[in-house]
């Protein structure tokens, strides 16, 4: 039974693929949907693909950071314990002083709120593109119309671009 926090640890050099909406065996139990699988399958997915992808992958990287941050603190708090040990050397403050410097100046170039926002703003669009899916399928609203894949189309854009579609 693998433990639940190393499902999500980061790794070094991930490739993350996307998973299908909905997998190709689930999908040939509604061989009515056909027409509109393939309408999504080209119009959708390979835009859901690219957000969620690049989501997974800001979202390993944040992690990553995290995972070095707790590193480094359990580093300095090692070197604390030194410099309790040694009260009468300067030597363990001095290394502390510079590492905590050196920490904080690799922490702020990594921008680790950067990696978080763009992963929070990718995994936004692809959970849009998530819904727009369910509902092109449904045939409702804007999807219930004959010229329903080109609103397909227009709201895929209007979310690629930070918009709310129509």
């Amino acid at each position: 039974m693998p433990i639940s926090f190393l499902a999500r640890f980061p790794t070094l050099r991930g490739e993350f693929s996307s998973w299908p909406i909905i997998p190709e065996v689930e999908r040939s139990r509604y061989p009515e949907l056909e027409a509109d699988f393939a309408v999504l399958d080209r119009v959708l997915m390979p835009v859901f693909g690219k957000y969620d992808q690049e989501a997974l992958r800001d979202l390993n990287s944040h992690r990553r950071l995290q995972v070095v941050l707790i590193l480094e603190a359990t580093f300095v708090s090692v070197l604390g314990g030194l410099q309790a040990i040694y009260a009468e050397q300067r030597w363990p403050s001095v290394v502390i002083a510079l590492l905590v410097i050196l920490f904080a100046v690799g922490t702020i170039s990594a921008g680790d709120g950067q990696s978080e926002a763009a992963s929070m703003s990718s995994r936004l669009k692809a959970e849009r593109l998530r819904s727009l899916f369910f509902a092109y399928l449904s045939g409702t609203g804007p999807y219930g119309c004959p010229d329903r894949q080109a609103a397909l189309g227009r709201a895929v854009v209007a979310i690629e671009m930070g918009w709310e579609p129509e």
